[in-house]
């Protein structure tokens, strides 16, 4: 308990001050999980599908291009869901906590597997590595 988790919040007390944004981050992985079976068995696009012979002679490269891109958009999906289980868990033990925040709460971004929505809607490829896999 020395350096920034000196003012950690602890305790019975303190819980909800972790409770909550850990809950929030393990619906998000909930819901990247979600995603993921919806673009693999909702939409039937499998990445595994991609490398088969019957892939490869089917439909147009236009279909192709846009098959094989909504596969791997689905498979990202499967691998943002441990890492924001990852983030939930750091926040609910403590790990995360990065001092207080201006508005007088708490901040939680000291340790971040990554952040969907910022990496998801990144305009660059720079921008977009910032955001991913921290």
């Amino acid at each position: 308990m020395k350096g920034v988790y000196a003012d950690a919040p602890r305790g019975l007390t303190a819980g909800w001050a972790t409770f909550i944004p850990a809950m929030k981050k393990l619906a998000e992985g909930v819901l990247c999980l979600a995603i993921h079976l919806g673009f693999v068995t909702g939409l039937g696009f499998s990445v595994y599908f991609c490398g088969t012979p019957e892939f490869q002679n089917s439909g147009n490269w236009g279909w192709r291009f846009l098959y094989y891109n909504m596969a791997m958009t689905g498979q990202k999906y499967m691998y943002y869901t441990p890492w924001c289980i990852n983030d939930a868990a750091m926040i609910s033990c403590g790990i995360a906590y990065n001092g207080k925040s201006k508005d007088g709460g708490y901040t939680w971004d000291r340790i971040v597997n990554i952040y969907v929505w910022s990496l998801e809607t990144a305009a660059t490829p720079v921008k977009m590595m910032a955001f991913w896999n921290h």
